[in-house]
């Protein structure tokens, strides 16, 4: 009786993806449940040494792909940190290009409203150093930090 109520509530979840019949592991394996303790005469046996040795170069094999992956996983790791720096910089260096060009737009439009002819050369001048000084930014030290790294 409790044999049928199991079976019939494993088949009504059996159209989820990835259901697991009750009281059963995803995968069973057929000796999980043997006494694995072994004798001092047990370990003296050819065969369960030849065993024994096999699973130890199953094991150094898996050990080795495993070591592979975790090398090419921190390269990997190294040259995403290495992005995520550059592109902060890039950042960096936009956020300064983008004021020193509003600072200098600003100020150039500011020339027509001033009176005072000496006024007017210096609003001038400070424009066009700060557009200078933005176009310097963006196109001289953008290439430098991208050829160092």
């Amino acid at each position: 009786m409790e044999e049928n109520i199991n079976q019939i509530l494993t088949n009504e979840n059996d159209n989820e993806i990835g259901a697991i019949p009750i009281g059963q592991d995803k995968q069973e394996r057929p000796f999980s449940k043997l006494n694995r303790t072994l004798s001092e005469s047990d370990l003296k046996s050819v065969g369960v040494q030849k065993i024994l040795l096999s699973q130890m170069d199953d094991y150094e094999k898996c050990k080795e792909e495993l070591d592979c992956y975790r090398k090419k996983y921190y390269a990997s790791d190294k040259k995403c940190a290495e992005y995520a720096v550059k592109e902060s910089s890039n950042t960096k260096t936009e956020a300064l290009y983008s004021c020193l060009l509003a600072i200098g737009s600003a100020i150039l439009g500011m020339y027509p409203g001033l009176s005072d002819c000496a006024a007017k050369w210096v609003v001038v001048v400070f424009g066009i150093l700060s557009l200078g000084a933005s176009l310097v930014i963006k196109f001289w030290v953008g290439n430098i930090q991208i050829e160092k790294k």
